[in-house]
């Protein structure tokens, strides 16, 4: 196993010390004094088990003291509780020895002994109550006779307590003086070196206690100092010394207003704030720190700070001359009707005059000296300052950084509000950029103003166009079902005969009347109607599959389906394909004699386009003939006629 490092050692508790101190003093004497106890209670025939007791006080209470002492969180008050136990056993024991003198008195002047040299006067009242105590309960509990008088044998047993024991406090003592000599010779070298150290110093240090009196200075602050000659002596004053500073000269500041100066001097080194910067004769400068110490007391720092005052005057002036250049030009920018700003070499704005920042009003509290072109870009997209980065802030920022940095010439910026701008950038011979802003809003609106009129037109010429589309929509439009009206069913017959006249195609044609409508209306109310009618039109209209159908409402609750280029047999298994859709939609009718749903009766009729016999009007009669006939024979059925009457059967058996 490796050693462990020192570091981790624990430091020692506060008071251990002490416990240690006192431990084999206590050893020897409690095994001493347990000595001499016998020979009283040998004297007195105590019973066995005080005995018992007597050699656990001797021998092992010494060791568990010390066990108690080391393992406590505060070893000195844990060792003064064990003396107070040691001056309460010594009481017991008194009385335990039917109080004899000899061995009484040694018991009980060793334990005073111990406690005035351990805790002076109060640990020896307390000791002195705490043997009383004992005594007390001594007498309490054993009820011992008067027996004072010692025998021989108790004077032999007592000698070696009275003589050793005292040659172990004296020598006890005498290593405690040497180790304080030691300490004290090691301390007056340790605060010679210290001064030495001190006064090798190039700074002035000074020290002062809590009632602030002088304590040290060394040879750097009187050699500062030095007109004050004999005054910088141990126990003077702060306010004095400062007075007599004053009244020697030594403050140059404070003349003509030297009580006020004082004031302010003595509350600033009462209250520490910070470094102090002092005036001396012969424009000498002294930089002073001064802090406040755990105990009261204030410690003074100060070093001879001349040359960096006169260099920062230097300085100050060098700035105060730039400045006043700085500020012509700035005056010269900021008279231009134009923004105005100037870039270093690293990218950073160097100066821009009033008209910069109002332009870009959104980034105007960035604009500061030393921010660097990107910043300011990322600061006005954040703030929606460049409309056309919007939704591409990361390509339109890459590009506007090429743009500056590589100027390809004029260009132009929008602005919120739209707000337009030229900008101008140019590159110098040292690496800085300068860049003209002039605001050119009004051409550009001007050209808009142009764009938009033109723009207008066009919408109005189509806005025109799609009006007059959809008034022509609606006037072909039935208002209840969105299907066709008549008019439009009228001029898509006449339209499609002729197509089928000139090709020479078939032309059918399907007329269908909801059955006995009137009665629904009358059952469920016209509300109800309405909605019947519409969901009847929305599945003719889904039955008529080809974009060429036309599904028109014909009138009432009759409607008509036109189906170009579709022959008998096609029309018929549309026809039946409209009446199972309806049958399956099953919308309730309450008064229908033909079945409990609403059912439809259709009329089929086909035409030749080649057929000189034909012609619409008479598709549109033969139509409507076959729904007439459907109607006759039960409705809830289509009739299909070409050549003769064909009829087929739509009719659910269970209906019938």
């Amino acid at each position: 196993m490796k050693p462990r490092p020192a570091t981790d050692v624990p430091a020692p508790s506060p008071g251990a010390e002490l416990t240690r101190r006192i431990r084999w003093p206590r050893t020897a004497g409690l095994g001493l004094g347990a000595l001499c106890v016998a020979g009283g209670l040998w004297q007195h025939a105590a019973p066995g088990w005080l005995w018992g007791l007597l050699a656990l006080n001797g021998l092992a209470w010494p060791q568990l003291a010390y066990a108690l002492a080391l393992r406590s969180p505060a070893p000195r008050a844990t060792e003064l509780r064990n003396l107070l136990v040691d001056s309460a056993a010594g009481g017991f024991w008194v009385a335990a020895m039917g109080y004899n003198l000899l061995p009484s008195v040694l018991i009980l002047t060793m334990v005073a002994m111990n406690n005035v040299a351990v805790g002076g006067t109060r640990l020896f009242v307390r000791g002195a109550a705490a043997q009383a105590a004992g005594v007390l309960a001594g007498s309490l509990l054993l009820a011992p006779g008067l027996e004072p008088a010692a025998t021989l044998r108790t004077i032999l047993l007592a000698l070696p307590f009275m003589v050793v024991y005292p040659l172990i406090i004296g020598l006890t003592t005498y290593r405690l003086s040497a180790k304080l000599a030691r300490q004290k010779r090691e301390l007056e070298r340790s605060e010679h070196l210290h001064r030495a150290t001190l006064d090798s110093l190039d700074a002035g240090i000074v020290l002062y206690d809590a009632s602030d009196r002088l304590v040290l200075c060394n040879a750097s602050f009187r050699e500062v100092y030095g007109a004050l000659g004999a005054l910088l002596q141990t126990g003077q004053r702060f306010e004095e010394l400062l007075r007599s500073a004053v009244q020697r000269g030594l403050i140059p500041e404070a003349a003509g207003r030297e009580e006020a100066w004082i004031a302010e001097r003595v509350w600033q080194h009462d209250h520490p704030q910070g470094p102090l910067l002092r005036e001396l004769p012969g424009d000498r400068w002294r930089r002073i720190v001064e802090q406040r110490l755990p105990d009261g007391g204030r410690l003074g720092f100060s070093i001879d700070v001349t040359e960096l005052v006169r260099k920062r005057r230097a300085l100050e002036q060098a700035e105060r001359e730039a400045r006043e250049a700085r500020g012509l030009l700035q005056d010269a920018i900021d008279a231009l009707p134009e923004g105005f700003a100037l870039f270093d070499a690293a990218d950073r704005l160097v100066m821009c005059n009033d008209h910069y920042r109002k332009m870009y009003a959104a980034s105007a509290p960035a604009i500061q000296e030393g921010k660097t072109f990107e910043e300011l870009l990322r600061y006005g997209l954040a703030r929606g300052q460049y409309p056309a980065a919007l939704g591409r802030e990361d390509e339109w920022l890459a590009e506007r950084l090429d743009q500056h940095r590589n100027p390809p010439g004029p260009l132009l910026q929008e602005l919120p509000g739209n707000r337009w701008l030229r900008i101008d950038e140019r590159k110098t011979r040292n690496g800085s950029l300068a860049g003209m802003r002039t605001d050119v809003t009004d051409l550009i609106q001007r050209g808009q103003e142009l764009q938009r009129l033109y723009k207008e037109r066009d919408v109005y010429a189509q806005q025109l166009r799609e009006a007059n589309a959809r008034l022509e929509r609606l006037s072909e439009t039935d208002a209840l079902t969105g299907l066709a009206n008549r008019r439009l069913f009228d001029r898509r017959l006449a339209e499609e005969w002729a197509h089928a006249a000139q090709r020479g195609t078939p032309l059918s044609l399907l007329m269908i009347d909801v059955d006995h409508f009137k009665r629904f209306n009358d059952r469920h109310g016209h509300q109800e109607g309405d909605a019947c009618l519409r969901e009847v039109a929305q599945i003719l209209h889904d039955c008529a599959l080809r974009a060429g159908d036309l599904v028109a409402r014909y009138g009432g609750e009759e409607f008509a389906v036109l189906l170009p280029q579709t022959g008998g047999e096609d029309a018929a298994r549309i026809a039946q394909r409209c009446l199972d859709a309806v049958d399956a939609a099953a919308i309730p009718h309450g008064d229908s004699p033909t079945a409990g749903h609403v059912t439809l009766s259709i009329g089929v009729a086909v035409a030749q386009g080649d057929d000189p016999a034909s012609d619409a009007r008479t598709l549109l009669r033969s139509a409507d003939a076959a729904l007439y006939r459907a109607k006759r024979h039960g409705r809830h059925r289509a009739m299909v006629r070409e050549t003769s009457w064909q009829a087929l059967d739509t009719t659910p058996a269970v209906d019938l």
